[in-house]
């Protein structure tokens, strides 16, 4: 028995030469397509990405929707226009005298239009002298023009009046109303 006994290959070109082809066949394939794998697995991320965004964005565009579909709504645009409407002078006169019934006269009215809020809706003053019969006139104008039921709401930005307790005299003020609208 021949132990350790080497085993040979033989160099025939018939053998060797098609395997060399394939090897090097391998290799320039992966070197002009070693990128192209990376960006497609790169666009694939991308894209994946943009697929997520677009999902997010429609949930939003959802959410958006129904909130215009409820501000849309019989109701809800009454208290649009109560809290925001439009600074109309006619309208914000009707208002006031609206609200101005026995017992309280309404002296003098000016208007300005504000500037826009960082929230996209505008405030303006309407500054209004009134004269009251007694102070419980007085307040119930000031419920009036505040209150949750008023078909214009207002806020008073500054309230000047001078009110003696002792007399029974009539209250004559002057008010600073904020009115939010919409331009």
């Amino acid at each position: 028995m021949k132990a350790n006994t080497p085993v040979r290959f033989q160099n025939s070109s018939g053998q060797l030469l098609p395997v060399l082809l394939v090897l090097i066949g391998f290799f320039i394939g992966g070197f002009f397509t070693y990128d192209l794998g990376y960006t497609m697995m790169d666009k694939s991320s991308v894209l994946e990405d943009i697929q997520h965004e677009a999902a997010e964005k429609r949930k939003t565009l959802d959410a958006l929707g129904a909130i215009k579909q409820s501000a849309d709504l019989p109701e809800n645009q009454t208290d649009t226009q109560k809290y925001a409407g439009q600074f109309r002078e006619d309208q914000i006169l009707e208002s006031l005298f609206a609200v101005s019934g026995s017992g309280v006269t309404i002296g003098s009215v000016s208007f300005q239009q504000g500037e826009r809020l960082p929230s996209g809706i505008s405030l303006g003053n309407v500054n209004v002298s009134v004269q009251a019969e007694n102070l419980t006139r007085f307040n119930s104008l000031i419920d009036d023009l505040t209150g949750e039921n008023a078909k214009r709401r207002y806020m008073i930005k500054a309230l000047s009046f001078p009110y003696d307790t002792n007399s029974a005299s009539p209250i004559a003020a002057t008010i600073q109303l904020g009115l939010y609208y919409i331009k």
